[in-house]
C-alpha cells in the first residue's frame, strides 16, 4: 500500500578515524575491508554480509540540519552514436555509474566533529594529489532516519534505517553564516562509488546504520 512517508529528523554521523585531538582532525577515515560480497548488496543476504569498515574508524555525531538533508543522486550514461539512428538521437547509451551530492545546512552541530570532517587547512608533504577513494581519504557518512524505529508505516513501505554513503568528501564552497543570529554551516559532500578489486564491483551506498541510535546522543 502506498502511503506518505517521513524520515524524521535526519541525524548525521560521519565515520572518521579520530577527532580526539586537533592533530587527529587533520586525518579522516579510510575505506578498508570492503567485502567481496558487494555484488550481492541488492539482497538482504548481501546487505548482511557487508562488514563494518575496519581500521579503527567509528561514527561520530555531527548534528542535524535546518530542514533535513537534501540528497541528489546522479546516474550517468554515455551516448553511443551510429549512422543508423542519425546525428541527433543516440543509437544506444552505456551505463557509466552513479554518484551523489549531500547538501547540509547545519544549524546544530559539534564543531570538533565538523573540523574533523572537513580536514585541516594545512597540508603535509605528499597530501596534494591524494586519491580520495583509492587511498582511503574519503569517509563513510550515515544519514540516520528515526522513523524506521518509531513509525511502523515508514518501515512497512520499505523505508530503511539510514543511507550510508561509503566514500564521501567535502566539495565545493564551504559557506559559513556568522553573527548574533543563528549561525549556519552550509556544506556539500560528494559521494563516490567504491571499487572492490576482489569482486570488480562498485557500490555507492547501503543501509547499514553501524549501530548508531535513532536519536541524538547525550
Amino acid at each position: 500500500m502506498a502511503n506518505p512517508i517521513n524520515t524524521g529528523p535526519v541525524h548525521i554521523w560521519p565515520v572518521l578515524r579520530s577527532v580526539a585531538t586537533p592533530a587527529a582532525n587533520a586525518t579522516v577515515a579510510g575505506l578498508v575491508g570492503v567485502a567481496a560480497s558487494i555484488l550481492g548488496a541488492g539482497t538482504a543476504a548481501g546487505q548482511a554480509a557487508i562488514p563494518v569498515l575496519a581500521g579503527g574508524n567509528r561514527p561520530y555525531y555531527l548534528g542535524t540540519s535546518m530542514r533535513g538533508v537534501r540528497i541528489r543522486i546522479r546516474r550517468a550514461y554515455s551516448r553511443v552514436w551510429n549512422d543508423l539512428s542519425g546525428p541527433e538521437i543516440a543509437f544506444d547509451k552505456l551505463w557509466a555509474g552513479c554518484e551523489a551530492m549531500v547538501f547540509l545546512d547545519l544549524t546544530r552541530w559539534n564543531e570538533n566533529i565538523y573540523q574533523g570532517l572537513i580536514g585541516a587547512d594545512l597540508e603535509g608533504p605528499g597530501a596534494r594529489g591524494s586519491l580520495m577513494m583509492t587511498e582511503g581519504v574519503a569517509f563513510p557518512v550515515i544519514l540516520r532516519f528515526p522513523a524506521f524505529d518509531f513509525h511502523p508505516i515508514f518501515r512497512g513501505t520499505g523505508g530503511g534505517a539510514c543511507y550510508r554513503f561509503l566514500a564521501a568528501s567535502p566539495e565545493g564552497e564551504e559557506d559559513w553564516e556568522t553573527g548574533t543570529g543563528a549561525n549556519i554551516r552550509h556544506l556539500m559532500l560528494h559521494c563516490q562509488q567504491i571499487y572492490d578489486p576482489r569482486s570488480n564491483g562498485f557500490m555507492l551506498r547501503d543501509f547499514n546504520p553501524m549501530g548508531v541510535p535513532p536519536t541524538a546522543p547525550d
